[in-house]
């Protein structure tokens, strides 16, 4: 099964709905049973510090069980960090996530910031949108 790594602005997306890739994302989860959705274990205390404000402590522990039920969360590992110090990626979290997608053996990368992605990794980089127009094409075939 291909593994699909999700960015953490993806579970982000999937969590405000006020942001620009809320439906994409949130279709995209719908896949977990066509492929292995795989989420850094950092993206946790992440989106937990950046929706603080925005959902109370239980609607984001609700929303992460569902990840947790629905993805492959990867480790954050000393090799990684290694990797992300090592990285030119000019994001030091970005470098953290792809080194991690790496390290999973993630197929495909899915993330709203392809920039800091797309430069820094060999494995395909895709947008919410471009992934799906992908998945898309490809069931015409």
């Amino acid at each position: 099964m291909m593994k699909v790594f999700l960015d953490t602005n993806i579970v982000l997306d999937t969590m405000l709905t006020y942001r620009e890739d809320t439906v994409y994302s949130s279709l995209i989860l719908g896949f977990n049973r066509v492929f292995n959705l795989c989420i850094s274990v950092h993206s946790f205390p992440d989106v937990s510090y950046i929706t603080r404000k925005d959902l109370t402590t239980e609607s984001r522990k609700r929303r992460f069980n569902y990840f947790f039920d629905h993805c492959t969360v990867l480790p954050l590992t000393s090799s990684d960090l290694s990797n992300a110090l090592k990285s030119s990626c000019p994001d030091f979290e970005d470098a953290l996530q792809i080194s991690c997608a790496e390290e999973g053996l993630c197929d495909i990368i899915v993330t709203g910031n392809k920039k800091h992605f797309a430069a820094y990794t060999d494995i395909p980089v895709y947008t919410p949108k471009e992934f799906l127009d992908k998945l898309e094409a490809a069931s015409r075939q």
